[in-house]
């Protein structure tokens, strides 16, 4: 039996009244964990999970949210849904991978076997997971385990599967270098490794935390040692690589050729990709990680305590949401095909923790700061 509790309460006054912004609040609700994963939308519900103890399920209307108690929590990564399945990991030794019904939450499996922190991927039927040193397959259905692969390091981001292969990155050990793993997924035998070195003048950290993204033939690593990577996916011969103004815990993102990630020295990068030259960048206020870009039409919103959305192509700064008095900041955001912005994060007056929903008006957007 799966414990989970429902949250009633709702708020749907917009606090800026009578005036014009290109955004409006539609609802908010306290939740009682921090939230630092990504946000998935599937079949009309949000799912998400907070650090400490609570994976959550939300109506996208704000209707109503379930909570489910879990061990630990999830501080990296983000659910995974996959048919009629959630799958999700959480962190700190022992660590679990759980499956679950997606729409009852019915538990059906899990496994404490890991040390650090649980990054699963689900493809066709097989449940890929990263733990310390380690990854491993399962069958979806039953949990038995299919293979297991000795790797170097912690991999804290979803892997990306690309046909017959599974990818990502390692690092998070300190004063060593991480790697960026190619592994085929049927037999566990590892295609290729290369070396995101560890560089004592640029970080204390070798590898990545940023997780990877591949677009057409290329993978996309931002490192500890403040290089953006692309290698060739087919090889893992180094393309190009392009120096960051500081280490980097943002998962990268391409749109119409350009790859969008940021730094923990408040930077927002806007990269060819195929070419790695710079297109344009932003310095903010906040660090840049955890949440990879989101995209809507013309614009991508960056997380940084605030929201902020940009012109894709020019970098003109269009929409900057700040936690000032009885507005909310972001812990993280999701913004789906119809301009809705969901967001977790905190209210500034009175500190809950929140999640909500904003709808951008985009006939409000102009290429000048709102």
């Amino acid at each position: 039996m799966h414990a989970f509790i429902t949250l009633l309460s709702l708020t749907c006054s917009d606090p800026y009244g009578p005036k014009k912004e290109p955004f409006k609040l539609i609802w908010a609700k306290e939740i009682p964990d921090r939230v630092h994963s990504e946000l998935v939308i599937d079949d009309g519900f949000l799912y998400f999970g907070g650090s400490q103890e609570y994976i959550y399920k939300a109506n996208l209307d704000g209707s109503n949210i379930e909570l489910l108690r879990i061990p630990n929590g999830l501080s990296f990564g983000k659910p995974i849904i996959y048919n009629d399945y959630l799958v999700y990991g959480t962190y700190a030794a022992p660590a679990f991978l759980f499956v679950h019904n997606k729409q009852t939450l019915e538990r059906y499996w899990n496994n404490a076997d890991f040390q650090w922190h649980v990054i699963p991927q689900v493809d066709n039927g097989i449940v890929y997971c990263t733990d310390l040193d380690l990854v491993r397959a399962y069958d979806l259905m039953t949990g038995n385990l299919i293979w297991e692969q000795q790797i170097f390091g912690k991999n804290p981001y979803t892997p990306f599967v690309d046909n017959e292969y599974l990818y990502f990155a390692t690092g998070s050990i300190h004063l060593q270098d991480g790697y960026l793993y190619c592994i085929n997924k049927n037999d566990g035998n590892i295609a290729y490794q290369d070396t995101l070195p560890y560089m004592e003048n640029r970080s204390q950290w070798g590898g990545s935390v940023s997780g990877i993204t591949i677009w057409n033939d290329y993978i996309y690593v931002p490192s500890q040692n403040r290089y953006i990577y692309c290698f060739d996916k087919h090889d893992g011969s180094l393309v190009w690589r392009f120096l960051a103004d500081a280490p980097m815990e943002t998962p990268p993102r391409v749109k119409d050729g350009i790859l969008y990630t940021g730094t923990l020295n408040r930077t927002c990068y806007a990269i060819d990709a195929v070419s790695g030259k710079l297109i344009w960048s932003y310095m903010t206020d906040g660090s840049i990680k955890h949440i990879s870009p989101q995209f809507y039409k013309d614009y991508v919103c960056f997380i940084s305590g605030a929201a902020l959305i940009f012109h894709r192509d020019s970098g003109a700064l269009v929409v900057e949401m700040r936690p000032t008095y009885g507005q909310y900041g972001f812990f993280s955001a999701k913004w789906d095909e119809d301009g809705m912005l969901y967001g977790t994060g905190w209210e500034e007056k009175s500190q809950k923790v929140m999640v909500f929903a904003y709808q951008m008006i985009l006939g409000e957007l102009t290429d000048e700061k709102a």
